[in-house]
């Protein structure tokens, strides 16, 4: 009784009284860190996701979840086994990566129409970062290689898929793969789902920028303390990797060859980190899958990334990038400005939008 209680109680507390030294005393290294991640979200992150989560918000909208479950339905049974449902969260998890995926899955669960078991299974594989981001933000932006870049997503997605697959021996089902092909599609009106979608996706946008900022600058605050007490950097930036993938994989690239910058680069996009984990249960709330089982399959995919990664490393030798073309091929700090701005500007849209609709209410 005395453990359960300092872990539920003491343990918080003192975790986050360890965390209010820690930016008092590394406060030039969070606030770089924060900056960084600013960038990194302006100029890379957003551009590559923004656009799939409103697509992927009007397609569940209009009911395309409907459509692509049928279609779905049967290779989603028989190799994953999930539902209709299911298999179209899935698959849009895969083409337009986190958090399209879990989103869709997260609205079939709220209508009734998924089992939380399987909402649990789906949390273990269908988080995998966009291609955009993989192949574009990644591959070409930081390796100078697109073909590496499809490499490392479709490692990372193959990681993924045989963990779905494995998935389904570990967890006990509880009811039979829901069908739901009777549906129609939604009868509102066309413009209101359109509106609609794009204040959901910005919604999204913010949870995961904010999760990205707070991990970030938590990175930074922890490697200037390894460096206070000299600690090797390859262990500084595991931690980076494992605390906030985007921030480790470019990280690898700073202090690394190309070719183990990739290994690297496709352990921590499967593995995902601290920051998506957060953002994963920050959406999914009280449906948020076991902690145990998430970080088990987490790593687990990790490893099977880097073991796809290093397979094509071996017998492709593409021509990665080193670190200082990468650099060199980075945005501009005044393109960093002008999208930065872009973004602030959105956000204040949003904020003003929302207000309006808060005050109409009331």
């Amino acid at each position: 009784m005395k453990k359960r209680l300092f872990r539920r109680s003491y343990l918080p507390l003192l975790f986050a009284v360890f965390l209010l030294f820690l930016f008092f005393l590394t406060l030039d290294a969070a606030v770089a860190g924060a900056r960084s991640a600013l960038y990194l979200l302006a100029t890379r992150v957003a551009p590559a996701l923004f656009p799939f989560l409103v697509v992927s918000e009007w397609l569940n909208s209009f009911g395309a979840q409907n459509l692509v479950g049928r279609i779905c339905a049967l290779p989603a049974e028989k190799i994953f086994g999930l539902g209709e449902r299911g298999g179209a969260a899935l698959f849009f998890g895969v083409l337009c990566g986190f958090p399209v995926g879990i989103l869709t899955a997260l609205a079939a669960r709220h209508e009734a129409k998924l089992s939380r078991g399987d909402f649990c299974r789906l949390s273990l594989f269908c988080d995998t970062p966009s291609a955009g981001f993989l192949v574009g933000a990644v591959g070409v932006g930081v390796f100078g290689n697109k073909s590496a870049g499809t490499a490392l997503f479709l490692s990372v997605v193959s990681a993924s898929l045989l963990v779905g697959f494995f998935s389904r021996f570990f967890f006990s089902r509880t009811a039979p793969p829901m069908r739901v092909s009777g549906e129609t599609l939604p009868k509102a009106s066309f413009f209101p789902l359109l509106t609609g979608g794009v204040t959901r996706a910005l919604s999204s946008l913010l949870t995961i920028a904010a999760f990205v900022l707070f991990f970030s600058a938590l990175s930074s605050s922890l490697a200037a303390l390894g460096t206070a007490f000299r600690v090797p950097p390859t262990a500084t930036l595991i931690l980076s990797g494992l605390l906030e993938f985007s921030g480790g994989i470019f990280s690898a690239t700073r202090l690394l060859s190309p070719e183990r910058a990739f290994l690297f680069s496709s352990f921590f996009a499967a593995f995902g980190g601290f920051s998506l984990a957060a953002q994963l249960f920050a959406l999914s709330g009280e449906e948020r899958p076991p902690l145990s089982a998430y970080f088990a399959a987490h790593l687990i995919k990790g490893a099977l990334a880097a073991c796809f990664s290093a397979l094509y490393l071996r017998f492709a030798k593409p021509l990665l990038a080193s670190p200082a073309d990468a650099a060199a091929s980075a945005f501009s700090e005044q393109n960093a400005a002008d999208a930065g701005t872009a973004f602030l500007l959105l956000f204040l849209f949003a904020l003003f939008f929302f207000s309006r609709k808060r005050r109409k209410r009331t």
